[in-house]
């Protein structure tokens, strides 16, 4: 027999619906009595059993916050629980599943400076011990290394399946300070230009010393940004792209972007910002000869606009030679 609980909220969604524990897993399915017409048609949430992986109980928005991490399927948030239902709650997942419901207490300090863990499904923001805020990695869009000691995370607004109530937070920024330290073998080389093998270079009379270690700076901000661009796989593998083309000249946003086009994203890759725009982004593609009879311009109207800090960029115009022929891999 299962268990059910009304009013429930699914990821943050503006409507409620009613979410059921079974021994086959948990369901979620919105209430018939609100909303439009298409989100009442919507197909019910289901989550096998397989799939559970930690759960966490803690205050939320609406009362109290049920949080899943699954093994495959991310972060699942439900929210508006009452404190009475934990009992209930933490009895049936060890009875069905054998999985303990562990109590999480957050940070309401209000500080903004804290700690952060990359965990499986998402970045943990704590402060003491205690976690002050979460950010699935689903959510993430883009991150780009904005400064020195600064990256800015940008959130994913496109999907049509996230539908939060009030206003959405689009940009986040850290400041992060400090430089970590990581050893260089300055005595490899590689053995041969055809192959990747690293092996000691040899010198007279230097066998069966200690080889030398040159030590590599990294500041803080690049390792943060490198790790989470892994966790949160930002984009495809280089490999997966479609096609690409090198080194391709914009007026806006200027500058030279190698362009990665991909299944269902566009990837630019410049020196400084990387941007991923959605192919649905895309509302309208206009080639433009320029007054100069030399140069071809070609206009991409994107909607919602690429971002770059307080900047948004409705249109991409990439310029071409006119008679210019290219190789594109």
């Amino acid at each position: 027999m299962s268990t059910d609980f009304d009013r429930i909220y699914l990821n943050q969604s503006k409507f409620s619906g009613r979410f059921r524990i079974a021994d086959s897993g948990l369901g979620w399915k919105i209430s018939t009595s609100g909303g439009s017409a298409a989100n009442q048609a919507r197909k019910p949430f289901l989550l096998p059993a397989t799939e559970l992986s930690t759960v966490q109980w803690s205050r939320g928005c609406r009362g109290y916050d049920l949080k899943i991490n699954t093994k495959n399927q991310g972060v699942i948030q439900l929210d508006g629980f009452s404190q009475d239902d934990y009992n209930l709650i933490k009895n049936d997942f060890h009875r069905r599943f054998n999985i303990q419901v562990e109590q999480r207490e957050h940070s309401l300090r209000g500080w903004n400076w804290g700690k952060t863990d990359l965990a499986r499904n998402e970045m943990v923001f704590a402060l003491n011990g205690k976690p002050t805020f979460e950010i699935p990695y689903a959510r993430i869009n883009n991150t780009n290394l904005t400064s020195k000691n600064e990256v800015g995370i940008e959130f994913n607004i496109q999907d049509e399946e996230y539908q939060p109530a009030g206003d959405e937070l689009v940009e986040m920024r850290f400041y992060i300070p400090g430089v970590i330290q990581t050893n260089v073998d300055e005595n490899m080389t590689k053995k041969e230009e055809s192959s990747n093998e690293v092996v000691p270079k040899k010198e007279d009379g230097a066998e069966g010393e200690d080889v030398q270690m040159a030590v590599e700076e990294k500041s803080m901000a690049e390792a943060f940004y490198e790790e989470l661009k892994e966790k949160a796989d930002i984009g495809e593998v280089a490999g997966d792209a479609i096609v690409s083309f090198q080194d391709v000249f914009f007026t806006t946003p200027r500058g030279r972007y190698d362009i990665d086009i991909y299944k269902n994203s566009i990837r630019l890759r410049g020196k400084t910002y990387e941007y991923k725009l959605q192919h649905r982004q895309i509302q309208r593609i206009v080639s433009l000869p320029k007054a100069d009879d030399i140069h071809h311009l070609l206009v991409l109207a994107i909607e919602p606009p690429l971002r770059q800090g307080q900047t948004t960029y409705p249109f991409l115009v990439l310029q071409f030679q006119k008679d210019e022929e290219t190789k594109c891999n």
